[in-house]
């Protein structure tokens, strides 16, 4: 009013109106939100008193005209028409019209869904704000809140936090530690303070948002309910799992109730469901999962929708986790062309589906292009995050990994060990996160015949995915195969037979006689007979497996050819001196061929063969 602001209260939920009009004397007759002829005949009204035609020097009568086209009140819906106006009245300075520019920029009302034009016009409503109305303007905050969630939105986490602070502080200190507002900025601030890896203080930003929002709204609020799924999200990213799960499965109740089934943050709160049964070690009951929500958001998001791309990104890891290799290059491949159309500047998600696409192509033992994708994911995440956020130190070590399969185990190792150094920096000696980095250690320790070392590392990280997964975990029966592998290094034939026949057993019950991992456990299994002299039942278990791992995946693939060498072995082990022979120079012949006559294990083999002769 005191601006000149035209002034239309209505109500949508239950009001005093008496009350209302006491502590707000002369505010104009309140409209029934509910009632759409009241509602629709009271905003008429107010535009007839501004004219309905389109003023050069009047932006909040264009502003309004704006938004009848954009909704059709009293007009017919014109999306360009109306997009225009707002846009005239925000590039004139109406506060208003920015905050709706902004809105329609994110969400593709009206306009083509732009996240750069978003942020610009966010940017300008905040500046705009502050500059009418003052720094602890509630407009202003509320302006300065949505620009901070802009920012989280985009993965802009500094900036985020430093705004979420800002805006956090002085709500506090005008509203007070126990207004709903100044709690749902405390929410925020935490989420974003663990976005760039304060993790103690944002669970404990996010825990005292939590209490006080459950005392100043109650539980089924939905401030509330987010503050909820932040806690879950913590214990996930801490590997408590079956805590996380419970509190997602409450939240998905609650979401269901408040939003609906098919509400955007409910499909959500089901992607993080599955994520949650899938580390639990359930892989199939979690692939399950997100094929009916991946169904369900196609259905109800739709394409255009950033979530629909998470999902299709989660499913592709899924499949990968299942050794469905092409069905899992089809959704990571989907999932991160949709989200970089998306977005101006490449966006961590895409680059986590760019990571884990070449996860699977590893897999495949294709190897350059698992290289090229580690390189890409983990330069985009270095501009996104910086060198020692978690998500750009987990590309770093998948890079570091893929050097250790080219054959160059010093620089992989030296990248391996600063990753670990960073992440037992950042969170501590048992957390879940040091597994993949101390496992492919483990491995490059293999490779370089440094068994202590070796046995010492996967020792280690079976230790830690016992505590944080249990001793039942599907992963930690994966891991005893590096620890059989250094205990068969060592000498200590009996012990390795012993623990790779369980890692291989407890595999097979989970993941199925068919999947790469098991079958590759059974392959090592294989050669580590020989070491306690049963050399038939060793040749007998890898010629089987090679004869069916050509057909699935070609003679020359990658891992086959270097895992023949145990065949090698085991017929010199017999006393088949020309059948070894035979088998390693035809072996040699591919290994030139596919590794390159530099690589390590090439160089050996040679060795070996010139032995031989």
């Amino acid at each position: 009013r005191r601006i000149g602001t035209t002034i239309l209260p209505v109500e949508m939920a239950d009001t005093n109106i008496a009350m209302l009009k006491e502590l707000f004397e002369g505010i104009p007759d309140v409209a029934k939100g509910t009632e759409d002829e009241a509602f629709y005949k009271l905003i008429l009204e107010r535009i007839a008193d501004k004219g309905k035609m389109q003023h050069k020097d009047d932006p909040e009568h264009n502003f309004l005209v704006g938004l009848a086209y954009m909704d059709g009140i009293d007009v017919e819906k014109d999306y360009l028409r109306g997009a225009a106006l707002i846009t005239q009245s925000a590039e004139a300075g109406l506060v208003e019209a920015m905050d709706e520019l902004a809105f329609m920029y994110s969400t593709g009302k009206g306009v083509e869904k732009d996240m750069g034009a978003w942020k610009k016009w966010q940017e300008k409503c905040a500046g705009q704000s502050e500059l009418l109305y003052g720094a602890e303007d509630e407009r202003t905050l509320k302006y300065k809140y949505d620009l901070a969630c802009c920012y989280s939105y985009l993965y802009e986490n500094k900036k985020s936090m430093e705004l979420f602070k800002s805006v956090y502080e002085t709500q506090r200190r005008i509203l007070g530690e126990d207004h709903a507002d100044t709690l749902s900025s405390l929410r925020n601030l935490g989420a974003s303070q663990i976005n760039v890896g304060e993790f103690k203080e944002g669970i404990e930003y996010v825990n005292r948002a939590y209490q006080g929002l459950v005392r100043t709204l109650g539980e089924d609020h939905e401030d509330t309910v987010l503050a909820r799924a932040l806690q879950a999200s913590f214990l996930r990213e801490m590997g408590e799992y079956r805590k996380a799960l419970e509190i997602y499965q409450d939240v998905h109740e609650k979401r269901c109730r408040l939003q609906g089934k098919y509400h955007i943050e409910t499909l959500k709160i089901r992607r993080h469901i599955a994520e949650c049964v899938k580390c639990t070690g359930d892989y199939q009951k979690a692939t399950e999962l997100l094929e009916e929500l991946y169904e369900d958001a196609r259905t109800h998001l739709g394409p255009d929708e950033f979530e629909f791309y998470c999902i299709t990104s989660y499913l592709g890891r899924n499949h990968m986790l299942l050794s469905d290799h092409d069905k899992a290059i089809s959704y990571l491949q989907k999932a991160y062309e949709g989200i970089s159309n998306m977005f101006e500047e490449i966006h961590p998600e895409a680059l986590n589906a760019l990571r884990f696409l070449g996860v699977t192509y590893q897999q495949l033992g294709r190897i350059k292009e698992a290289k090229d994708c580690y390189e890409r994911a983990w330069k985009g995440l270095r501009e996104v995050y910086g060198d020692h956020h978690q998500l750009t130190l987990l590309a770093y070590v998948s890079l570091a990994y893929c050097y250790g399969e080219m054959g160059d185990l010093a620089k992989s190792t030296e990248m391996l060990k600063e990753a670990c150094d960073e992440l037992l920096k950042q969170r501590g000696s048992n957390s879940e996160i040091i597994i993949a980095p101390l496992n492919a250690l483990a491995i490059n320790y293999l490779r370089l015949e440094s068994y202590e070392k070796a046995l010492e590392a996967g020792t280690k990280v079976y230790e830690i995915s016992k505590t944080q997964n249990g001793e039942d975990h599907v992963l930690s029966y994966k891991l005893l195969n590096n620890v059989a592998a250094a205990q068969y290094g060592l000498g200590q034939y009996e012990k390795a037979v012993e623990t790779q026949k369980l890692a291989y057993e407890e595999t097979k019950k989970r993941l199925g006689e068919d999947h790469v991992v098991v079958r590759r456990f059974h392959v090592n299994l294989g050669r580590y007979y020989c070491g306690i002299g049963e050399y038939d039942t060793a040749i007998q278990i890898l010629e089987d497996e090679f004869e069916q791992q050509a057909k699935r995946m070609g003679p020359e693939n990658r891992e086959i050819l270097l895992k023949k060498r145990y065949l090698v072995e085991a017929y010199l082990g017999k006393g088949d001196r020309a059948k070894a022979r035979e088998i390693g120079t035809a072996l040699l012949e591919a290994d030139c061929r596919v590794l390159g006559e530099n690589h390590p294990e090439t160089i050996m083999l040679k060795k070996k063969l010139e032995e031989l002769n």
